[in-house]
C-alpha cells in the first residue's frame, strides 16, 4: 500500500511503503469534520479522488466556521467542558472517528490539525494557553493513541499565527511524539511565514516544513529549499479560488512554482468548497480543480525536483511573475512561466521540447533543440509548462480536460459598504452578528488595514460578513 509515508534519506522528499516517490495533491477539506453530514463527506471524497487528489487538509475541532461551532452539525461539542482539552466528548470523538475511516477508506493522506491556533478570535490559541503545557501533551498523547492504528496521517499544528510561547506549541506535538516516534509533523504559519520565521523549524518534532504562500512562491519555496538541515517542504495553503482577486493563472503558479522549486506538493483550496458553505457541491466540478488535476498528471511522473534556478539566463521575472525550473528526478528538465513572454534557458542536453497547456494538460508544441542557450517563446497568451527531455518527448499520459468548462465564480461583498461583524462564540450557536459601518480602528483601538470576509451561519443560511483586522492580523487572515 502508499501509507505509512517517510522522509526521503536525504531529507528532500517524502516517499511511501514501497520508497517511491509521494507528491501531494491537496485540498483544503478544512470543515469535513464539523459542516459536513457524513453523506456529504462520501461526496466530496469521491469527488476529490476522482479528480486526481489524494491529500485532506482539515482540522479535526473547530473554533468559529462551522454552522455550530465548535460542535459538530449533530450538535455534539468536542469537549465535555468548553475548551477543556483534558475533557472529550464521546459521541463527538465518535462521529469523528466516521469521519477518519472515510479518508482512510478512500485512500487518501489527511493533513490533521488537532487544536486550530487561529490568526484572532477564531482559534483555540487562547484556551491552550489557559490549558497549559501538561494538558496539552496530554492531548497530544490522547489524540495519538486514538488514531494510532491510522497510518495515512502527518500532523499539523499552528495555522495563521506564530505562537507567543515555542514551549507551550511544542506541548502536542511532543505528546504526539511520545506516542507515535515517527510520525510526520509540520507546523503552519502565518500567511507569508514559514516555521524558521516562527523559531520553530528546528524543533526535534518538526520533520517536515511548509510555506504559506499568496503571490511570490519561488522565493520562499527557494528560501525553504536552502535550510538546513534539509526537510521536505509543502505550499500548505495558498490563494484560493473564488477569492476576491485570484485568478486561475495565480493558481496554477502556486502549485507549478511549488514543485519545480523542490517542493513535495501543494494543497489547492476553493473559497466555498474548504468550509462546506451553501452551494459547495457547485464548487467541486471548476477550473481550478481540474487545472489542479492536469498539474499532478504533470508533475508526478518526474518524481520530484531539483531546484535549477540558474538555467533561467534572461527573462526571469520577479515575485508572482517569477519563472521557475527544476531538474526531475527523471532527468527531464522542466520551465514554469508565469506569463506569457519569452525566457532564455541554458538547456543541459539536446533533447525533446513540448510545451503543455496548463489547464487542459493537451500538447500544444513538440520540437527538438540543441545544448545550449536556446529561448523560449510564449505559444499563445496564458502561462507554460515547458519539459525538455533528452529522449521522447516528456509526460504523455496526461489527462486532456474539455475545454468547455464554465468558471463558476463567488461574488465577494464589498467593504465600500456599512458591513457587520462577526463575533465568535464557545456554545453551540454559530457567531452572532452587529451592523456597523465600515471603521478605521478595532475595538482595541488599532488601526484597521483590511477585512476579512467571514461566512456565517444565520437564521438557517449562510451569509457572508466581515471582520476588521488590525495590521498585525491581516498577514495570517485567509478564510
Amino acid at each position: 500500500g502508499t501509507f505509512p509515508l517517510s522522509v526521503s534519506s536525504d531529507g528532500r522528499r517524502l516517499v511511501d511503503a514501497s520508497g517511491a516517490n509521494f507528491t501531494v495533491v491537496g485540498d483544503a477539506g478544512w470543515e469535513i469534520f464539523t459542516n459536513a453530514s457524513l453523506a456529504d463527506a462520501d461526496t466530496y471524497l469521491a469527488s476529490r479522488k476522482a479528480q486526481g487528489f489524494n491529500t485532506v487538509l482539515t482540522q479535526i475541532v473547530d473554533f468559529y466556521y462551522s454552522a455550530k461551532s465548535p460542535a459538530d452539525l449533530d450538535g455534539n461539542q468536542p469537549f465535555l467542558t468548553p475548551n477543556d482539552f483534558s475533557t472529550p466528548n464521546p459521541a463527538y470523538w465518535a462521529r469523528a472517528d466516521k469521519v477518519m475511516a472515510k479518508i482512510r477508506d478512500a485512500g487518501m493522506l489527511i493533513i490533521l490539525n488537532p487544536a486550530y491556533y487561529g490568526w484572532g478570535p477564531d482559534g483555540f490559541w487562547n484556551a491552550i494557553v489557559a490549558n497549559g503545557y501538561a494538558k496539552m501533551y496530554a492531548y497530544g498523547q490522547w489524540i495519538a493513541q486514538r488514531y494510532a492504528g491510522y497510518s495515512n496521517i502527518i500532523w499539523e499544528h499552528g495555522v495563521d499565527r506564530c505562537p507567543t510561547d515555542n514551549a507551550l506549541a511544542a506541548a502536542v506535538p511532543n505528546g504526539i511524539r511520545s506516542v507515535l516516534p515517527n510520525a510526520i509533523q509540520e507546523y503552519h504559519a502565518d500567511r507569508g511565514l514559514t516555521p524558521a520565521d516562527c523559531g520553530l523549524r528546528t524543533q526535534p518534532w518538526m520533520t517536515m516544513d511548509t510555506i504559506y504562500t499568496t503571490t511570490d512562491v519561488a522565493s520562499p519555496a527557494l528560501k525553504s529549499w536552502n535550510q538546513t538541515p534539509a526537510k521536505p517542504y509543502l505550499d500548505i495553503e495558498a490563494a484560493y479560488e473564488n477569492d476576491p482577486g485570484v485568478s486561475q493563472q495565480q493558481l496554477r503558479q502556486q502549485a507549478y512554482s511549488t514543485s519545480l522549486n523542490g517542493g513535495v506538493g501543494y494543497v489547492f483550496g476553493n473559497g466555498t468548497t474548504w468550509q462546506f458553505a451553501s452551494g459547495w457541491k457547485t464548487q467541486l466540478d471548476t477550473v481550478g480543480a481540474r487545472a489542479m488535476t492536469t498539474w499532478s498528471n504533470l508533475i508526478r511522473p518526474f518524481g520530484g525536483f531539483t531546484p535549477a534556478r540558474s538555467a533561467i539566463t534572461a527573462g526571469m521575472g520577479s515575485g508572482d511573475t517569477m519563472a521557475s525550473a527544476g531538474t526531475g528526478a527523471n532527468g527531464a528538465l522542466a520551465v514554469y512561466v508565469p506569463t506569457a513572454r519569452a525566457v532564455t534557458v541554458n538547456v543541459p542536453f539536446a533533447g525533446t521540447k513540448t510545451v503543455y497547456d496548463t489547464v487542459s494538460g493537451a500538447v500544444t508544441s513538440t520540437s527538438t533543440v540543441s545544448a545550449g542557450t536556446q529561448v523560449f517563446n510564449p505559444i499563445g497568451s496564458a502561462d507554460q509548462f515547458v519539459v525538455v527531455s533528452a529522449g521522447a518527448a516528456g509526460p504523455t499520459t496526461t489527462t486532456v480536460l474539455p475545454t468547455t468548462v464554465t468558471p463558476t465564480t463567488v461574488t465577494p461583498t464589498t467593504s465600500a459598504t456599512p458591513t457587520t461583524a462577526a463575533t465568535p462564540t464557545t456554545g453551540t450557536q454559530a457567531a452572532t452578528t452587529t451592523t456597523v459601518p465600515p471603521t478605521t480602528t478595532t475595538s482595541a483601538g488599532d488601526p484597521v488595514i483590511c477585512r476579512q470576509p467571514v461566512q456565517v451561519f444565520q437564521s438557517g443560511a449562510w451569509v457572508q460578513r466581515y471582520v476588521d483586522l488590525p495590521a498585525a492580523s491581516c498577514a495570517g487572515a485567509h478564510r
